[in-house]
Order: C-alpha cells, then sequence, then structure tokens
C-alpha cells in the first residue's frame, strides 16, 4: 500500500519537485514493479478459489510482463532513440 500511495504522490507532485523525467520514469517503473510483486506474494498466500499452480502461473506473467514493461521502457526505448539520433547524423 505505501508503494502505491508513493506513486501517487511522485506522479501527483513530479512538477513541482521538479524531477526530470527521466528520472521520475525509472521510479515509477520501480513502484510499479514493487506494487505487482507485493499484490502477487499476497495473491500467493491468500487461500481461495483458485488452485496453487494456476496462482503461481498468473503470479509469474504479472511479474514477466511488469518486469519486461519497465525494461522496454526504460533500457530500449531509450537505446533505439540514441541508435536513430547516430544514425541519422
Amino acid at each position: 500500500m505505501d508503494a502505491v500511495v508513493a506513486t501517487i504522490t511522485m506522479t501527483a507532485a513530479r512538477r513541482r519537485l521538479k524531477f526530470r523525467y527521466s528520472y521520475w520514469r525509472i521510479a515509477h517503473s520501480v513502484l510499479a514493479i514493487v506494487i505487482v510483486s507485493s499484490s502477487a506474494t499476497h495473491a500467493l498466500l491468500t487461500d481461495g478459489v483458485m488452485g496453487e499452480a494456476s496462482k503461481l502461473a498468473v503470479a509469474i506473467m504479472a511479474l514477466a510482463t511488469t518486469t519486461f514493461a519497465a525494461f522496454e521502457i526504460n533500457v530500449l526505448t531509450p537505446a533505439r532513440a540514441r541508435q536513430g539520433k547516430q544514425q541519422s547524423r
């Protein structure tokens, strides 16, 4: 829950705190991974309708998707942009 509050606060105050967009994007991605991993852990520890194997599979897919999205946004996209600038010179 703290990560959700931190994300909301950081997003609302980004301009006032004068965060550079690149730093904000990285911090936002880290908090997103924390939120998804906390949610997955909670789901795995809760007894309910789903079986253990299906809960584990959903948790792994959610973590993998979130981690890939953070990697894509913070590493691959800037690398492609730098490569495009170098080729246009």
